[in-house]
């Protein structure tokens, strides 16, 4: 008897335990994505050709982290204010011109200070080492974030008719950055 009393007790505890859960529809559910608060200065004055390495590097960064748009809040603020930095990151990147080429430099902050270890230096001299430079930086700073390496620096390979002419058709294998920049051909010998 003693042990149909504790079976009983045992479901009984049980069915109000269950009515105490909460229950979330389903489609209702969000996740939390991580502030990411992308701060751009400038040290030095730059001229024409750097500030467009300077805009060109800003909009990849950006990029890179917008594919990511359900893990992240991506924005990009005009300084660190106290009252947004808890729980945030902040992604602050300074330009200035050494010998004739773009220095860049970011620095990452979380909750206020800044992580140790943490800051990237690159030195851009065109648009050609830009791509590679910016995806290497947005690379770091993700694992940083994240602890997981990110796509940011993968590259696709593909094959396209992208040279056929009307009945000529021609394929050949070509490769690119993950976001579809400096796609390279790679094979030239008219099909494969």
């Amino acid at each position: 008897m003693s042990i149909l009393k504790v079976i009983l007790c045992l479901l009984f505890s049980l069915s109000v335990y269950a009515q105490e859960q909460v229950i979330v529809p389903i489609g209702s559910a969000t996740l939390k994505k991580t502030p990411l608060n992308f701060i751009f200065t400038n040290k030095d004055k730059l001229n024409p050709r750097l500030i467009k390495l300077q805009r060109s590097f800003q909009k990849i960064l950006l990029n890179d982290f917008l594919f990511y748009k359900k893990k992240f809040n991506v924005q990009t603020v005009a300084a660190r204010r106290t009252e947004d930095v808890l729980g945030s990151f902040f992604i602050e990147t300074s330009f200035k011109e050494f010998e004739g080429d773009l220095s860049v430099e970011t620095k990452l902050y979380q909750d206020g200070s800044v992580l140790s270890g943490h800051t990237e230096v690159a030195i851009v001299e065109d648009v050609k080492e830009l791509s590679k430079s910016t995806h290497r930086i947005a690379d770091a700073i993700y694992q940083k974030v994240t602890g997981k390496k990110s796509i940011f620096k993968s590259r696709i390979a593909f094959v396209s008719d992208i040279g056929s002419r009307k009945n000529d058709f021609i394929k050949e294998l070509f490769i690119m950055d993950f976001d579809g920049r400096n796609m390279k051909r790679v094979t030239k010998h008219k099909g494969i």
